[in-house]
C-alpha cells in the first residue's frame, strides 16, 4: 500500500512537470516584451476595447436585445435595459466615467513611472561616472523628455465626473 502510494505520488510530479516543461516559448511572458511601448500599445487596445463595450451596452439598453439559446433547443431570450443595467461595468456612470478615469490613471501612471526610470538610470550613470559627458547629455535629454510628457499630462488630463 505504501509503495503504490509513493509511486502514485511520484508519477503525478513526472506528469504535472511535464506538463508545464510542454509550454511552448511564445505562450510565456518575456521581460523583452514588458516595456513602456508594449504597455501603451496595449493600452490604446483595452481603451478601443472598453469604447466599443460602452458602444455595444448603449445599442442594447437603447431597446430590447432577443437571441436565442442554440444549446438544448432554441429559446428565445430578452432582456430589459433594467436587467442589463445590474450587469457590472454595463452602467452608464462605469462606462462614462469609471472607464474614462481608469485609461488616465493607467497612461499617467505609465508616463510617471517612465519618467523615473529615466531619472534613475541618468542619477546611476552620473554616479557611475562611466559616460562620457556628451553621452551624460543626452541622457539627461531623455529625462527632461518623459519629464516634459508627464507634466504635460498632468496639465490636460482632467478626470471624468
Amino acid at each position: 500500500m505504501k509503495i503504490r502510494l509513493v509511486s502514485l505520488t511520484v508519477m503525478f510530479l513526472i506528469i504535472s512537470i511535464n506538463v508545464f516543461a510542454q509550454t511552448p516559448e511564445e505562450y510565456k511572458v518575456k521581460d523583452a516584451n514588458l516595456n513602456s511601448i508594449a504597455a501603451e500599445a496595449n493600452l490604446k487596445q483595452i481603451e478601443n476595447a472598453l469604447k466599443d463595450f460602452r458602444d455595444f451596452t448603449e445599442l442594447v439598453i437603447s431597446d430590447e436585445i432577443s437571441y436565442k439559446l442554440k444549446s438544448n433547443g432554441a429559446a428565445d431570450v430578452k432582456l430589459k435595459a433594467k436587467e442589463i443595467e445590474k450587469i457590472s461595468n454595463m452602467n452608464w456612470s462605469i462606462q462614462n466615467i469609471g472607464f474614462n478615469n481608469w485609461i488616465l490613471v493607467v497612461r499617467g501612471t505609465l508616463l510617471k513611472l517612465e519618467y523615473l526610470n529615466k531619472k534613475r538610470e541618468y542619477e546611476l550613470e552620473k554616479y557611475r561616472g562611466q559616460l562620457s559627458e556628451r553621452d551624460l547629455v543626452k541622457l539627461k535629454i531623455t529625462v527632461d523628455t518623459a519629464f516634459k510628457e508627464y507634466q504635460e499630462f498632468l496639465s490636460k488630463s482632467v478626470y471624468a465626473d
